[in-house]
Parts: C-alpha cells; structure tokens; sequence
C-alpha cells in the first residue's frame, strides 16, 4: 500500500513538469512530411489488356501557434504539395489557414490530442499529353485525432490520423478545346508523421 500511494502522490507532480510545456503563453511550431507510392494506384481492362498506373506525392506541412490557454495551441499552417502522376500530369497545390490543437490527456511522456483545420489555396496542374493547363481554387477543412511524444521538454514525435475534406473550384484550358469550369470534391483519411518543437517553457 505504501508505493501505491507514493505512486498517486508522485504522478501529479511529474506529469505536471512533463507537460509544463503546453502552458498558456508557449510557442508551438510543427512540421511534417510525407511521401508514398501507389498511394491511389488506378486501372482499366479492356480487350487489348489490363493496364496500372502509379503516382507519387510529396507533402510539407509545416504549422506554428500559441498557446492561448494551457494546452490549447492556436495558428496557422502552410502546407505545399507536390505530385506526378503516371508522368503525364504534374501538379503543385499550396494550402493556408488556421488550426486549433487541444491536448486532452496529460501523461509524462505521451500526450494525445484532438485537431482541426480550416483553410484555402490554390492548385496548377499540367497534362503533358493534352497540352493543357488547369488552376483551381481550394477550401478544405480537416478533424483529426493523434499524439505528441515528448524526448524531452522542447521536442517530441508527433503522429496524426485526421479525415480530410477538399473543395475545388476549376478551370480549364486548353489549345484543343473550349474553357471547362467544374467542383472537385474530395474525402481522404491522412496519416502524418512529424517533429513537434515547444518554446518559451515556463520554469
């Protein structure tokens, strides 16, 4: 009974200090990257065979904030994305906005969260084969859930799992044809890894 009690006297005071870097008033800056193959691998089948197509994607997500009250962060992200598909079509879209990120749980080391995001851009994509050009403009929204573990009192590995929403306004041209205007929408789940760096901890 006595370590057991030792144990609730001391786990208050070291999940305290562990966590004393989400204070009201700290700086919070994040980044991730990712990059994947076959991520959304497609195909077709017709008399003449079976034929698969394969792209790569390449995203930098960098966020900064303020703690506006404990473990509450507030601020914005800038994300760039870089994509090349089946080597015909390349594209580059730029997102911006605000997010909010609520600590909910305070351990010593491994801290999970809750997540959101509302934002805006812009996307350019080139079609090689039809020599055409397509710009559209973004609205996106993400929730999400993750975690943030600490190595130590300014830098830990953070890991997110959130459910994307996307909206593009498009337009289209071509030297082959007429302006086209078209809404792309869009629903992905993301799995982002990346490096959590905390400022200014109150001692």
């Amino acid at each position: 009974m006595r370590y057991v009690r030792l144990l609730f006297i001391l786990f208050p005071i070291m999940a305290n200090n562990a966590f004393a870097q989400l204070q009201k008033g700290n700086i919070f800056l994040a980044g991730s990257t990712n990059s994947s193959l076959t991520v959304g691998s497609s195909g077709s089948t017709s008399n003449v065979g079976t034929f698969n197509f394969e792209y790569t994607k390449i995203t930098f997500s960098p966020i900064a904030g303020y703690f506006v009250i404990d473990n509450l962060p507030v601020g914005v992200f800038f994300d760039l994305k870089f994509e090349n598909m089946y080597n015909e079509q390349k594209s580059r879209t730029t997102e911006y906005g605000v997010f909010a990120r609520y600590y909910i749980l305070k351990t010593t080391k491994f801290n999970p969260y809750l997540e959101g995001r509302l934002g805006f851009g812009n996307s350019i994509t080139k079609y090689k084969y039809y020599n055409s050009e397509v710009s559209g403009s973004i609205f996106s929204g993400r929730v999400g859930a993750g975690c943030t573990y600490l190595f130590n009192k300014h830098v830990g590995l953070d890991l997110l799992l959130a459910y994307d929403y996307k909206k593009t306004k498009i337009e289209q041209s071509s030297e082959i044809g007429s302006p086209n205007n078209f809404t792309n929408k869009t629903n992905d789940f993301t799995l982002n890894l990346g490096v959590v760096v905390l400022l200014g901890k109150k001692e």
